[in-house]
């Protein structure tokens, strides 16, 4: 599998590469591309499901391959969820290549806010300062009924209040709480699934320092 992977990534930097070196070349023929660019389009769209596959498991793929089936036979699809269809190269040139695709405003979002949080987090964290989100909820609320579930919700709002990333706020206060609320008896996917949701509330926490809030 090593000359495989070497593979995705000689295709992945060529891909990525030609997007960049062509950028404002595309965007003036749009709805006109080349065969050449619609194949690189769908070497990117079909790489990127493979790095999901790797970071998420199959869950995305299943999820990504029923989402392009209906982009190209939507137009098969009830009348309430019809729609033109397109072709599949045409499909992953729109996803690789428009504002709303692979590198449109998430992206944009991700690379310029998102990126500076978890490395800000992550600095709390190396720094100490991550334990007082920690100490202060564990003495406030960790002696009471469902305590560790509590500790997870103010220390991710604490947490919130300075990093807007959910991310991070999973992160950097989850590798405490969600072991200590294993430890107190809650099944591993409900502590999995209290902590993202307090990390997420915890974007909204004034200041707002979440980009999604926006």
């Amino acid at each position: 599998m090593r000359v495989v992977d070497y593979l995705l990534i000689l295709l992945s930097l060529i891909s990525i590469g030609y997007w960049m070196l062509n950028f404002e070349a595309i965007n003036y023929r749009t709805g006109a591309e080349t065969p050449l660019d619609m194949a690189i389009a769908i070497v990117g769209v079909l790489i990127g499901v493979e790095l999901a596959r790797r970071v998420v498991g199959n869950i995305f793929v299943i999820l990504g391959a029923l989402m392009l089936l209906y982009g190209v036979y939507g137009s098969y699809a009830t009348d309430l969820m019809a729609h033109a269809g397109a072709s599949f190269p045409k499909m992953c040139t729109s996803i690789f290549y428009k504002s709303d695709g692979v590198f449109g405003i998430m992206a944009n979002v991700l690379a310029t806010y998102v990126l500076l949080f978890v490395l800000f987090g992550a600095f709390l964290e190396k720094s100490g300062a991550q334990q007082f989100f920690i100490d202060f909820p564990l003495a406030a609320v960790g002696h009471k009924i469902g305590g560790p579930a509590k500790v997870a919700v103010i220390a991710s709002g604490l947490f919130g209040s300075i990093s807007g990333s959910p991310i991070a706020n999973t992160v950097s206060t989850g590798t405490f709480t969600i072991p200590m609320m294993k430890k107190a008896g809650f099944k591993a996917h409900i502590a999995g699934g209290i902590e993202p949701a307090a990390s997420i509330g915890g974007m909204f926490m004034p200041p707002i320092m979440g980009a999604g809030g926006f």
